[in-house]
């Protein structure tokens, strides 16, 4: 259910460590957190900016407020179900959750529309041997 998309607002799906790439803040290094899973160094630093702004804990009502964040940590959980077969059958699967979790970040960042990066090693005059 989505009653501001029925009076013309969209959705954004962005968050504070968004902002800082955006503002150029390189990612840092790939962490994992206990308790919260992947993250780099910039989303670390912003998770608390994030939990603050969070409009859940606007919610007065505590049992209300918990409640509230045990069913979206579920809802989480649920949509990662379909990829659950992907992380069993990965031949190293923390490489996999670390390059799952920095695509997912830099798509995110430049809202899907990711520039072409020069990460090839190739120079423009033998784009012919390249591997792509």
């Amino acid at each position: 259910m989505d009653p501001a998309s029925s009076i013309g607002l969209e959705k954004h799906d962005e968050d504070f460590g968004q902002t800082l790439a955006v503002w150029g803040i390189e990612k840092g290094p790939y962490i994992m957190l206990p308790l919260l899973g992947p993250s780099t160094l910039r989303d670390s630093v912003a998770y608390p900016a994030n939990s603050y702004l969070d409009p859940l804990n606007q919610i007065r009502h505590i049992p209300t407020r918990n409640q509230t964040k045990v069913v979206e940590l579920v809802d989480k959980r649920a949509g990662l179900i379909a990829i659950e077969g992907q992380l069993e059958s990965a031949t190293d699967e923390y490489a996999f959750v670390r390059d799952v979790y920095l695509q997912n970040r830099k798509y995110k960042v430049y809202d899907g529309d990711i520039p072409l990066d020069d990460d090839f090693g190739c120079e423009e005059e033998d784009e012919e041997d390249c591997e792509f």
